[in-house]
């Protein structure tokens, strides 16, 4: 089921309340469940932006994630988790950084299990993919060979293991498409049959570069039963 919400993050307001009048940060004021309070009034569903964890000292805190429970199921809420993406590189051709990305993605998979999400949203290349991509001192007759050799390769085996090391029904993890070829994305959707996360954005930011042009009805038409998020 499709639900209408919102990634209830406003980095200004959230770094601010956490200040101390010296001027130093007070890190164990940051609640969840704070940065939902705002938005009460209008939405249910709220998508966790999971780089959080690691961003903010002690946030992974079990009691901190205990308190986001309780606080969902007294207001009747559903939550949508994001998996980490900064400095996460799920298709690292380094099979340290790789792996690395991996785990960090089944630790909050871990962490949050006990909030009952509905969805994990993933992506699955990160920065570097987009790099050779935009690199105009690579020819595009290289591009498409280095993206569909290496970068793709890593990608499907991070998604195996994350799949595997979890358990999770693959139509859990909802693949977004992000600034990567989008039909090479689409492919490993069908391959793994994994849930969809369609970013409206992303499709008019990132133009299909090395890709067939796609037409945005005809993905959402043919992708509909994969589809378990969709991002304005």
């Amino acid at each position: 089921m499709l639900r209408w919400g919102i990634t209830p993050i406003e980095y200004l307001r959230m770094f601010q309340s956490l200040l101390n009048e010296d001027g130093t940060v007070d890190y164990d004021r940051f609640a969840f469940e704070s940065m939902f309070q705002l938005a009460l009034d209008d939405f249910k569903h709220f998508e966790i932006t999971s780089d959080l964890i690691y961003l903010i000292p002690g946030a992974n805190d079990a009691s901190k994630i205990e308190s986001l429970n309780q606080f969902k199921k007294k207001h009747n809420l559903t939550i949508s988790i994001h998996c980490p993406i900064w400095s996460v590189e799920l298709a690292s051709p380094i099979e340290s950084i790789r792996k690395g990305a991996v785990r960090s993605v089944v630790d909050v998979f871990n962490l949050t299990n006990d909030l009952d999400p509905e969805i994990m949203v993933l992506h699955l290349t990160g920065d570097f993919a987009a790099a050779i991509g935009h690199d105009n001192k690579i020819p595009d007759i290289v591009k498409r060979p280095l993206l569909e050799g290496f970068i793709l390769k890593a990608a499907k085996e991070s998604l195996k293991e994350i799949i595997d090391q979890t358990g999770a029904d693959p139509r859990f993890f909802a693949v977004e498409n992000i600034d990567f070829p989008h039909d090479l994305t689409l492919a490993i959707i069908e391959e793994f049959d994994t849930g969809f996360c369609l970013d409206t954005g992303h499709f008019a930011a990132f133009p299909t570069w090395l890709s067939s042009p796609l037409d945005y009805l005809d993905v959402f038409e043919r992708y509909y039963d994969h589809l378990t998020e969709v991002h304005f």
